[in-house]
């Protein structure tokens, strides 16, 4: 299984989500737009870092190739990032709680069962407990 992939890593919720997995044994990296930021946190939680910014779909070919999981730790303003990652095959789970996108990511599902992908959306933690 290839590394989980925590995009947001480096804030709040990302970081509790990559310190259980790193606990568990699991291949994390984290990225974000500032990949020093990145980096570092990731240093200290024991896993890898790097860039990922959505405004620059040029900085995702790099981390999207080695993961198997994304989990995408913020609220994102189009579906282009899930479609790169069901494109690749790989699962995501996505915090995003912007109905107009994830009605674009769920008009997708011919492409993941394509590619044997899956997407689980609106897994957020506030305003994500009532979604």
């Amino acid at each position: 299984m290839g590394r989980i992939l925590i995009i947001g890593g480096y804030g709040h919720v990302g970081q509790k989500i990559a310190r259980r997995l790193v606990a568990a044994g699991r291949p994390v990296m984290l990225a974000g737009r500032d990949g020093a930021k990145a980096e570092t946190v990731a240093a200290r939680l024991g896993c890898e870092g790097t860039i990922l910014d959505l405004e620059r779909p040029e900085t995702w070919t790099e981390p999207l190739s080695t993961a198997s999981v994304v989990i995408c730790c913020l609220d994102t303003r189009s579906a282009d990032l899930a479609r790169a990652v069901l494109e690749r095959g790989a699962r995501l789970i996505d915090i995003s709680a912007t109905d107009a996108v994830l009605r674009r990511i769920e008009q997708m599902d011919g492409l993941a069962t394509e590619t044997g992908a899956l997407a689980v959306l609106s897994v957020g933690l506030a305003p994500g407990l009532t979604n």
